[in-house]
Order: structure tokens, then C-alpha cells, then sequence
């Protein structure tokens, strides 16, 4: 028996995309998808998500001068500090999940006998594998249909472990 016994004419009727999954989230809960998006672009090394408390990040952010424009457009739409730091204690906690699913991808992509080198893998490559590993899976297809943000998040998480695969390797031949 499926975990999710729902048929695929179900799954199409009530499966969402990226876009609309985006729009129904709360103006702080897509601010702060962003701000972990900027703080992931600012981080100068390899970190966990399950090691970074959203009034850490905000803090971090303010701190780094290519972000104040970032944070004055948050101002501006006038999302409150601490509707802010609640969008992004959530979406932190969508990237924690993300990053737990991303290492099994990103091992298994890794040491694949044909797979290129992990800074030969592009985004693209990531996408395409997880993708393939959803229509076994039960409840990553789930995911996939059901839950695109997260969906998103585990193959973007995959593409960031295998770039510090890459760069792990790069610095230790």
C-alpha cells in the first residue's frame, strides 16, 4: 500500500506549483524565504541550517552592507520586524528539512560511477536526478506535488552540499 494513495488524476487536480505555493504564503513568510536566500549568498563558508537562529540571521544581514537594500524593500512593504523574524524562523525550518533530504541526493549523485565531479554537476543535473528519484519514491513524488516549496528547497540544498563537496575537494586533493 502507498503511503499517499491518492491516483494521478488526484494528484493533478490538487497539486500546486512553486508560484502559487509562493503567493499563499504570508508577505513575512516570502521575506523570509528571501532572507535566507541572501544570507546563503553572504555566508563565506560551509554552514547548517539547523545552526542558524533567525534573529542570528536578521542580525547577520544587517551587518552585511550588500543586504541593506534587501532589508529597506522588507521596511517598505511594511512587514514588521517581528513578522519578519517569524518568516523566517519558517522558512528556516523548511531548509532544515531541505538540507536533511539534500545529503542523502547529494551523496548519492556524488558517487554515482558515471557522475562527473561534484563542481561538473550543474543545478540542471540536480534537478533532473531528484526528479527521476520522485517517481519511485513515494513521498518525495508527495512532495513534489504537494509541497513545491519544499520540493525547491531540497534540490537547491542539493546543488549547495555539492558545491562544497567541490570545494572540500578542491582544497584536500
Amino acid at each position: 500500500m502507498y503511503l499517499y494513495a491518492l491516483t494521478a488524476q488526484e494528484y493533478e487536480e490538487r497539486s500546486i506549483d512553486y508560484d502559487t505555493a509562493m503567493e499563499e504564503m504570508t508577505e513575512a513568510e516570502r521575506q523570509g524565504s528571501w532572507a535566507c536566500h541572501e544570507f546563503q549568498q553572504a555566508a563565506r563558508a560551509y554552514f547548517s541550517w539547523k545552526n542558524i537562529k533567525a534573529l542570528d540571521l536578521y542580525e547577520a544581514l544587517r551587518k552585511e552592507p550588500y543586504c541593506k537594500p534587501f532589508l529597506k524593500k522588507v521596511r517598505d512593504l511594511g512587514v514588521e520586524r517581528i513578522d519578519f523574524l517569524w518568516g523566517i524562523e519558517e522558512f528556516l525550518f523548511i531548509r532544515c528539512e531541505a538540507e536533511c533530504r539534500a545529503h542523502a541526493f547529494a551523496k548519492a549523485i556524488a558517487t554515482q560511477a558515471d557522475a562527473p565531479a561534484p563542481w561538473d554537476v550543474r543545478d540542471d543535473d540536480v534537478d533532473n536526478f531528484i526528479s527521476q528519484e520522485s517517481e519511485w519514491d513515494d513521498e518525495l513524488f508527495h512532495i513534489r506535488m504537494m509541497n513545491p516549496v519544499l520540493y525547491t528547497e531540497i534540490c537547491v540544498e542539493t546543488s549547495r552540499l555539492l558545491r562544497e563537496f567541490a570545494r572540500v575537494a578542491e582544497l584536500n586533493p
